[in-house]
């Protein structure tokens, strides 16, 4: 028995030495054996520098200018006054166009004959059940009298109900239709208008804005797409110029939303030279999800990784010392396809061995 009981101890043992050997949790990743041959005329090396280590994506964009809007929430109208022409001058907020809206008309109208209607048709209910509560007075019972006055006050009850519900709804479509005012969205000069009669829907541009201290960019693909950006430059006729993202309004949002139309990503641009620039021109808008300057820097193909689910430091290189290889452990910052941010286990200046 105590013979069995060692043979066990011994095969725990031997497993767990085994398990020891392959590496725990928090191991560091085999690395390969060093490169052959030993000749230092045939490695292909590469040195650490210091430079930038970015990751970027180019999209397509187009400058233009600030754009009026017909702010309609629900269906289309036709212009009915405008109040600013081009080449005037108007300022944020400032009432550019009005709007009639023929369907919110259809609706309100609709709604007020409701309410009319549905008034004299209690008034007329008023006047019958008056009627036959005189006639139970006569002729009926105290009870038939006392049933017919609930049944009126409980019918007076549900129309003040009704009523009040057609009102509020009724309001609302009013303060609608009463923001069938345009309004200009930043201050500049008109370059474009439509005229009245035009017919418009939703959201549709009503006139463009020129501003005096340049325009806006927009992009043209999907706009979610730009948000991940932590910094975002546009190219101009091959000058590089700072973009900002317009965020949109939570108001824009929703009509968007309701409407079932994307709003395509604004950005403000630092326009150093407004002068040479104008609405229509293509722009390379280049997206940077990472972007740093002044590190130490490897390419990444010089560098291994391990697989997935590592521990720190468990990347690594081969580096060149007196025609010899070491292997060094090394801390990665940004990592991109072209070049890996060094941050710990090496010096600018070392030779590493690229991968044969």
């Amino acid at each position: 028995m105590n013979g069995f009981k060692f043979s066990k101890l011994l095969v725990i043992l031997s497993v767990l030495l085994f398990l020891t050997s392959c590496g725990g949790a928090g191991a560091l990743h085999a690395p390969p054996p060093l490169f052959d041959p030993v000749n230092t005329e045939e490695y292909n090396t590469v040195f650490v520098t210091r430079g930038t280590v970015e990751d970027l994506t180019i999209e397509p964009g187009i400058t233009r200018f600030p754009t009026v809007s017909a702010k309609l929430e629900t269906g289309s109208g036709y212009i009915k006054t405008v109040y600013a022409m081009p080449g005037d001058i108007v300022y944020e907020g400032q009432v550019v166009a009005r709007i009639d809206t023929p369907e919110l008309d259809e609706m309100i109208e609709s709604l007020e004959e409701s309410i009319a209607n549905e008034r004299r048709r209690h008034q007329l209910f008023l006047r019958e059940s008056s009627a036959m509560i005189d006639l139970q007075n006569l002729f009926g019972s105290n009870g038939q009298v006392a049933l017919l006055k609930l049944e009126r006050r409980h019918a007076s009850e549900r129309h003040d109900a009704e009523i009040e519900d057609m009102e509020l709804r009724l309001a609302n479509l009013l303060e609608r239709r009463s923001r069938a005012e345009i309004t200009a969205p930043a201050s500049g000069e008109v370059v474009f208008t439509l005229l009245p009669g035009m017919w418009v829907n939703a959201l549709d541009i009503v006139s463009h804005i020129k501003l005096s201290e340049g325009l806006f960019v927009e992009y043209v693909g999907v706009p979610q797409l730009l948000w991940k950006f932590t910094r975002i430059q546009g190219i101009i006729d091959g000058v590089v110029y700072e973009l900002t993202p317009i965020q949109l309004s939570r108001t824009d949002r929703v009509e968007a939303q309701n409407l079932g139309v994307i709003l395509p990503a604004r950005f403000s641009i630092d326009t150093r030279s407004p002068d040479l620039l104008g609405a229509g021109k293509a722009v390379f808008i280049i997206g940077y999800t990472s972007h740093v300057e002044d590190t130490l820097r490897l390419p990444s193909y010089t560098i291994f990784f391990p697989p997935p689910a590592r521990t720190w430091g468990e990347s690594y290189v081969y580096r060149l010392n007196d025609g010899k290889q070491e292997l060094i452990y090394i801390s990665e910052g940004v990592i991109t396809d072209q070049y890996t941010q060094i941050l710990y286990g090496l010096e600018e200046g070392d030779e590493i061995i690229a991968r044969p």
